[in-house]
């Protein structure tokens, strides 16, 4: 059995709440049964919507439009995080989708470093929070579904706390591995 499942929300707007499902073989009858059972208030003017919102074509030149700012952004904040975060700190470069993982010394204070940030209107998501029963190690996710020039200020702002913390010695930086850096950044593929 292959079961996909995705949603609108990302792409057109939050707050619609419209998703979909793909199911192959013989669990479709009862994967339907139960989502009609469970479901009862879908919004059918939402779905009419989205219906007619695909039959029209402008569906697939938004995904194009929104591919095209993402990786734009994307691209700025892996050029901000090279010239802002210090060499002992590691990010993965996402293919797609609107985050990033950023992943940290094991000595590093993040509680404070979050706390210190909001304080500059800067919020950051611990990646603990991504772990089951919030274990896992020190690692933050970062959005880019910003504006460049706030994308910019943020990561400048994490960058010099990051760096405040490891030159006051909190991170053991002889067990760092220190990761490769990338300075030219390839467009995303995406089939159309």
């Amino acid at each position: 059995m292959v079961t996909y499942l995705s949603t609108f929300s990302k792409t057109l707007m939050p707050g619609l709440r419209v998703g979909y499902m793909v199911v192959t073989g013989k669990h479709y009858q009862g994967i339907i049964e139960r989502k009609l059972l469970h479901d009862l208030h879908t919004s059918s003017i939402s779905q009419t919507i989205v219906s007619e919102y695909l039959a029209s074509g402008h569906y697939r030149r938004h995904l194009s439009r929104l591919r095209a700012d993402n990786l734009q952004s994307r691209n700025t904040m892996l050029q901000a995080l090279e010239r802002y975060f210090p060499e002992e700190i590691r990010w993965t470069v996402p293919t797609g989708g609107l985050f990033l993982w950023v992943q940290l010394p094991d000595d590093i204070p993040i509680g404070t470093i979050r706390k210190e940030a909001f304080a500059q209107n800067i919020y950051l998501a611990c990646g603990s929070a991504f772990f089951p029963d919030k274990q896992g190690y020190p690692a933050m996710r970062l959005t880019f579904c910003l504006p460049p020039e706030e994308i910019e200020q943020g990561i400048s702002i994490v960058g010099k706390l990051l760096k405040k913390y490891i030159s006051r010695g909190c991170v053991d930086t002889a067990r760092l591995v220190t990761r490769h850096r990338i300075s030219n950044y390839q467009p995303l593929v995406h089939s159309s």
